[in-house]
């Protein structure tokens, strides 16, 4: 009898090794896949913690059956940290859910709107804009509706609304009461218009303000939109896979397809979403009036960070320049207009809006 029980109490403790060996090699089985497949590195942590409590509360049951009142609380501990932490994760981590051009209404760039983002003081010489339309692409609109804010004449303020108008092909319907604002890559091949450099913008990526990586190259960008970089510890960070962000028709998509250089792309489009292994892209003057910067960081590219200062010493290796555009016989008061956007005070105001001024060597003179 006492054999058979020996032998029944072997059983019993090869039962409860398997059962917590099988629990470790489990939650260990887990981890490994969800690194391989990306997953952040605070739930691989809490995968782990939950495979060392469960394997504590089983052991509970295995060898404390007199303290049941322990094991519950133990039980309901676990529950409680585990649903908390998870809470907060999300909570901090989402604190800027989503990202959406424009990041400012253009409602509140109106001309001599009350909560206008930036104030802007009227220039020496009012113009006449009675026979001028001003249109240009949506992002340019806090840099021309300044414009029109600051030489605008007339003693109603309403009208300097009605001279301005978006498109995203300023250029198709130009005429020579117009002025069109474009970046570089949409001006046409043709010559049958005038175009002034005036201000330089750029195309800046960014993510989560805890991603590890701080700097990647021109051709590590391209590479994470075609596909072929997924991972962010293939460019010196943590094991995650790269969730990668594109826009549906925002003025930014424009460019980032400019910067592609046609390459094959990724299908998807979605906003941004602020999770740690997230990267997306804007425009450098944009980016400035989102809120909750500090939820995010721009990404140096080729080892230079974006900024006014090394837009104008064309050290950023992506920028856009932005041009003021007419027609090659505009009328007088557009012609008045066009000079008076190449004057210090409205390099100021360029500057003021987020762009980085056009040396004075670059101007049209």
């Amino acid at each position: 009898m006492e054999h058979v029980g020996g032998g029944s109490l072997f059983v019993t403790k090869m039962i409860r090794i398997i059962v917590l060996s099988a629990i470790v090699m489990f939650g260990l089985a887990t981890v490994l896949i969800c690194a391989f497949l990306g997953v952040s590195i605070f739930y691989l942590w809490f995968l782990s913690a939950a495979t060392i409590c469960i394997v504590i509360y089983v052991t509970l049951m295995f060898y404390q059956w007199h303290l049941p009142g322990f094991r519950r609380m133990f039980f309901l501990s676990m529950v409680i940290v585990g649903l908390v932490s998870i809470y907060t994760y999300e909570q901090r981590n989402h604190a800027l859910e989503t990202l959406e051009e424009p990041y400012v209404s253009l409602t509140l760039w109106e001309p001599f709107h009350p909560n206008r983002p930036i104030e802007i003081e009227r220039a020496e010489t009012a113009l006449s804009l009675d026979s001028i339309k001003v249109t240009g692409q949506s992002f340019l609109y806090p840099l021309y509706s300044s414009f029109v804010e600051a030489t605008f004449s007339s003693v109603d303020p309403s009208y300097a609304r009605q001279v301005l108008d978006t498109a995203s092909r300023p250029l198709d319907s130009l005429g020579n009461d117009m002025i069109g604002f474009v970046p570089e890559y949409l001006l046409p091949l043709n010559h049958s218009i005038d175009a002034v450099p005036i201000a330089k913008d750029a195309l800046v990526f960014f993510t989560h303000q805890e991603q590890e990586v701080k700097a990647i190259s021109r051709d590590q960008v391209q590479s994470i939109y075609t596909g072929s970089l997924s991972n962010w510890s293939q460019i010196g960070g943590a094991t995650q896979a790269i969730r990668q962000y594109q826009r549906e028709e925002e003025d930014s998509q424009e460019a980032f397809e400019w910067f592609m250089e046609d390459t094959s792309q990724l299908e998807s489009t979605t906003p941004y979403e602020n999770i740690e292994n997230a990267i997306g892209f804007t425009f450098y003057s944009n980016y400035q009036f989102v809120e909750n910067t500090n939820q995010t960081k721009l990404l140096a590219i080729d080892n230079v960070a974006p900024s006014q200062q090394t837009l104008e010493s064309q050290e950023y290796p992506i920028p856009v320049t932005i041009y003021a555009v007419t027609t090659t016989t505009p009328n007088e008061d557009v012609t008045e207009f066009m000079e008076w956007i190449q004057s210090e005070e409205a390099q100021t105001i360029i500057e003021s809006v987020g762009f980085s001024p056009i040396q004075e060597d670059e101007r049209v003179h």
